[in-house]
């Protein structure tokens, strides 16, 4: 894939992450979006990682936990800044966002792994 779309991808990945997690989902849909809160979390962050190792193959994984704490932590402050009280900084969003990290970079490993095999 060539890396302008990876790059491209990658971006509209954090729009749409930031985005959403600015709108009061509760009032819009009228349904109690707190049922798989941690889930969601998780999920996305396991999905970024992996879309940014595809997009930036030779960073390292440090830098890809940088990257992704420094997300989870903009978007936990821009709730606070700007939702006008709808949505909080919660510390344990922070640690779901940790543990999706964590989920993401063992799929990596395992893919690497199951592939240096196949070779």
């Amino acid at each position: 894939m060539q890396k302008t779309i990876k790059l491209t991808l990658w971006l509209l990945f954090i729009l749409a992450i930031f985005l959403l997690s600015l709108l009061d989902l509760e009032s819009m849909t009228g349904r109690d979006m707190s049922n798989g809160f941690a889930i969601r979390h998780i999920l996305t962050f396991s999905v970024f990682v992996l879309l940014t190792k595809i997009t930036w193959p030779r960073w390292h994984v440090l830098q890809i936990v940088l990257a992704a704490l420094g997300l989870g932590i903009a978007i936990e402050i821009a709730q606070e800044l700007f939702t006008g009280g709808v949505r909080h900084f919660h510390w344990h969003d922070l640690m779901n966002d940790c543990i999706g990290v964590i989920v993401g970079l063992i799929v990596i490993f395992l893919y690497q792994v199951v592939r240096q095999k196949v070779e």
